[in-house]
């Protein structure tokens, strides 16, 4: 059944909304590109005011036959050959042309040899006077030399004689011709220069395997009266080959070029089981677009043929169940004899070639029905495609987002304040024990340095032989050792100083280490994410001894320690102010106690009451000393905590900044995904539509 008029109307409407909806953001780039080419290309082919009809058969089915019979025109050699696997079209044209091109280089049997340029008749000769004189003059000068000059005339002729031969002789060297690289595309006026008629060009590139086998398309252009309304045939290539391109090639042709197709059914071989499956698969859904041609009926007999129609007929429709389709017996053969006088055609035969006759006008009709469903099913299918990739485009946004949503989910910190106040208490911890082993450190120090004092201001007491010299040790050289320990107790507690230092960046940089894991997650969710804001946050804590020193002047102003000393740069300079500012006062009382009188106690006596008095105060000083750098290092740890849960807060606080922004981002995505659902349904369901419309009775 032909479709009504307004159908084919609406065609312009359907490349319309497709050339509108390509262009939307639901299609991808790639996929955009490709459609737009199937969309051109059905442009073109709407343009085009040719009928293509494809002629499909199994090999030695009569294909060849029916075609040439067709063109009136034994052209295309019938061959059980399977070695092509293109597609020949065959045009209409004022006068037989051939064009074919090879897929890489042009075949040795169609390049022209290089001419030779040499003179065919015989050449004027002309006398080499010039040559001849310029060998002939030293000739003469030589014989002159010994008196032979007379002879030197009479070598003049043979001189000139074969001068002007070998003249002669290199004008008339053949020369060759270079020509240019050949084309790949071969054309009958190139071939008829070479001695080859057209028609044997056709035969040669249709029929010889070497050459059918390096083909990538020919061209015929023929005047056959069957042409001449714009029928294009395409020959295809035979079905029931091994080589499976042979099936792509013709359901392609069938698919993107055809109108309409005859499929050749030899009355000899009726729908072999090859041929079934071929038309079950690959073409069963343009079956309603093809022909179906009994050929060879000619070799059946005519009690016969009714009941083989009928078999052929029933086979069909239990085949591909249909039940409305155009099948023509036809007997090719019969048709192509008749133009040739010298054959005899039995009477019998004749009504064959009214009926091809006939079976050339159905095809023109069946084609003018077919052409316009063969472009409609071709934007049906383009309408399915965009269909399908809208609806992809669609799922694979939702699958991203999805993923991602997940991977936040699974990656992101869920309960940010208990692991903030978790890594406040895991950092607290490790500065505890960090300023712990520094306060071990530092009291050993001071231990130490106390027992060596004491030791040796002890013995330098008893070792004293006479008052002057006890009172002389008192008043100028106790200061001096005092003075020593400490500079020995600078550089001891600055190195405990530095140590604590170290052990403070450790913490710090244990938490940052374990933190940018967390940050790392965030920049992999996200490629939006701007850890430069990380990284502000990762200021160094300045740690320094003199920072400890400072507390701990503090805390000894606040105990009353007024001495007026400034703190020191270093912790062992600072420590040691806060010693030796009472050391003074602890000789001079010892001193005004033990020598108001110069008629007192023995040496002996003195020794001890100096050393008893000492000591006692010496103890008192270290143990204050000890007691103000205990509470100067539970202050500093104290201020380390606080500056680096400072520093976590600013981390968690960016973290929680990023997150949300890409928290936000997700939801911003979510909601464009819902207008894109809410844009691809309305497309789907317009497309679908559309779909349906174009489907149509296609018999």
């Amino acid at each position: 059944m032909t479709p009504a008029p307004e159908y084919f109307n609406r065609i312009d409407q359907h490349i319309q909304f497709l050339e509108k909806i390509l262009q939307k953001p639901s299609i991808t780039n790639s996929a955009r590109q490709e459609l737009s080419q199937q969309l051109q290309k059905i442009k073109k082919r709407r343009a085009d005011p040719n009928l293509y009809l494809a002629v499909i058969g199994e090999f030695s089915s009569g294909k060849s036959t029916f075609i040439n019979a067709l063109l009136r025109d034994d052209l295309l050699k019938t061959s059980a050959l399977v070695a092509t696997a293109i597609d020949t079209k065959i045009s209409y044209g004022m006068s037989f042309k051939v064009q074919a091109l090879f897929k890489h280089t042009r075949p040795k049997q169609f390049i022209k040899k290089p001419i030779e340029l040499s003179q065919k008749t015989t050449p004027k000769i002309k006398i080499a006077w010039f040559p001849s004189l310029i060998f002939w003059i030293p000739l003469m000068i030589w014989l002159s030399s010994i008196s032979a000059v007379f002879l030197g005339f009479l070598l003049l002729p043979i001189v000139i004689a074969i001068t002007t031969g070998i003249n002669q002789a290199l004008k008339n060297k053949p020369t060759t011709k270079n020509l240019p690289i050949p084309s790949k595309l071969v054309t009958s006026q190139e071939v008829i220069e070479m001695g080859i008629s057209p028609h044997q060009f056709v035969q040669m590139v249709t029929s010889e395997e070497e050459l059918a086998r390096a083909l990538d398309s020919v061209k015929i252009y023929h005047p056959a009266n069957f042409l001449k309304s714009g029928i294009v045939i395409i020959d295809t290539p035979g079905t029931n080959a091994e080589n499976e391109e042979h099936g792509k090639i013709t359901k392609k042709v069938i698919e993107t070029e055809a109108d309409a197709a005859v499929i050749i059914i030899p009355a000899g071989q009726p729908l072999s089981t090859t041929l079934i499956s071929f038309l079950s698969g690959s073409i069963y859904q343009y079956i309603h677009r093809c022909v179906f041609v009994i050929s060879k009926m000619d070799t059946i007999r005519q009690k016969e043929q009714a009941r083989l129609i009928k078999d052929i007929e029933k086979r069909l429709k239990e085949n591909f169940k249909i039940d409305n389709f155009l099948m023509i017996e036809a007997a090719p053969q019969i048709v192509l004899d008749m133009l040739n006088p010298k054959e005899e055609i039995d009477d019998k035969q004749k009504p064959w070639h009214d009926k091809f006759l006939d079976l050339e006008k159905r095809l023109y009709e069946h084609l003018m029905s077919c052409r316009e469903i063969a472009i409609a099913e071709s934007v049906s299918r383009l309408l399915t495609q965009v269909f399908r990739q809208s609806e992809s485009h669609l799922q694979s946004q939702q699958e991203q987002f999805r993923r991602k949503q997940e991977a936040i989910e699974r990656q992101v910190i869920r309960d940010l304040p208990s692991f903030t106040s978790e890594q406040y208490g895991e950092c607290a911890s490790m500065i505890e024990n960090a300023t712990n082993v520094a306060k071990s450190k530092v009291e050993k120090i001071m231990s130490d340095c106390q027992e060596n004092i004491e030791s040796q201001i002890r013995g330098m007491i008893f070792a004293t032989q006479n008052k002057d010299e006890l009172k002389n040790l008192l008043e100028n050289r106790i200061s001096p050792v005092f003075n020593n320990a400490r500079s020995t107790l600078d550089t001891s507690l600055s190195s405990a100083t530095r140590e604590l230092n170290t052990s403070f960046s450790q913490v710090k940089k244990h938490f940052d280490h374990k933190f940018s894991q967390e940050y790392s997650k965030l920049k992999a969710l996200s490629s939006n994410t701007n850890l430069t804001r990380i990284q502000a946050t990762q200021e160094n804590i300045e740690i320094s001894s003199s920072s400890v020193m400072s507390v701990a002047s503090e805390i000894g102003k606040e105990a009353g320690d007024k001495s007026g000393r400034n703190v020191g740069a270093g912790a062992g300079a600072a420590l040691g102010t806060l010693i030796l500012p009472g050391v003074g006062t602890v000789v001079g009382a010892v001193l005004g106690g033990i020598f108001g009188s110069l008629f007192g106690p023995s040496l002996s006596e003195l020794q001890n009451r100096s050393w008893n008095e000492l000591q006692p105060k010496t103890n008192d000083y270290f143990r204050a000393a000890k007691t103000t750098v205990e509470q100067s290092l539970i202050t500093y740890s104290q201020q380390m905590k606080n500056q680096l849960n400072s520093h976590i807060d600013t981390y968690v606080i960016t973290y929680q900044t990023i997150v949300n922004s890409m928290q936000q981002e997700q939801k911003e995505e979510k909601e464009r995904l819902n207008r894109l659902q809410l844009d691809i349904q309305a497309d789907l369901l317009e497309i679908n539509t559309r779909i349906k419309s174009l489907e149509i009775s296609k018999f």
